[in-house]
């Protein structure tokens, strides 16, 4: 999981196929020999800001049990996942800037994606049914993808991973030919002080893993709720 905060639906895209919260109950709980709760239904990769134990979310899912750290085989971070930071759908979860505008951008945020030699260092996070549903409408600009078997940790359950959907993929190329492609400092400067926070060997991994970004950083912060004036075109 990558994206920042709580993220709002990217309309007109087919949805991937997910586990929603009836079918995750219908999957029952798994043992627990990792140290999850009952209830559990499956796990999450953590493998940007939700690596950030303050992060809201990570606190909620904190009580399903605790999280397994681990490795993807064949995966590494990319910056491939733009939103369009004044669209309407976004009202509810944009990026302002220290003035308190709402810049006309792409902000660009990390995903998972192929890479045969590479390992991708993650945290696997247990989700019950409420939390699955959680992490679902946080990733809206990513697909939940089954990769247990490329997992390093032995799970009970199914373990998930979100990668930038090609819509999103398709607005970060867009807007990168148009110079409109930024990336928040804030949220490398968030990803990078959660990795070294797990020591020295996992800070190496993440750096293995990851590429830098190649868009301009700005300073940016997320604002939540509704944006009155927005500054867009009428």
């Amino acid at each position: 999981m990558s994206g920042e905060g709580p993220a709002a639906e990217d309309p007109g895209r087919p949805r991937s196929p997910r586990t929603d919260g009836a079918e995750a109950r219908a999957a029952g709980a798994h043992p627990d020999p990792h140290g999850a709760e009952p209830g559990v239904v499956g796990w999450v990769l953590a493998y940007g800001s939700l690596v950030d134990p303050h992060d809201p979310l990570v606190r909620r899912l904190s009580a399903a049990g605790r999280a397994v750290p681990g490795d993807v085989r064949g995966m590494r971070r990319t910056w491939v996942a733009g939103m369009e930071n004044r669209a309407v759908e976004n009202d509810a979860k944009h990026y302002v800037d220290p003035g308190g505008g709402r810049p006309d951008v792409v902000v660009v945020t990390l995903s998972a994606d192929e890479a045969p030699d590479t390992s991708l260092p993650v945290l696997a996070l247990p989700v019950d049914a409420a939390g699955l549903v959680r992490t679902d409408a946080r990733e809206a600009r990513y697909d939940r993808v089954e990769v247990g078997e490329r997992f390093s940790a032995a799970l009970p359950g199914p373990v998930w991973i979100y990668r930038a959907t090609e819509r999103a993929r398709e607005r970060t190329t867009t807007a990168a030919a148009a110079g409109r492609a930024v990336v928040s400092a804030g949220y490398v400067a968030r990803v990078e002080r959660a990795f070294r926070a797990r020591g020295e060997a996992t800070w190496r991994a993440f750096r293995a893993s990851t590429d830098d970004p190649p868009y301009p950083r700005r300073d940016l912060r997320l604002r939540y709720g509704a944006d009155p004036g927005a500054g867009r075109p009428g």
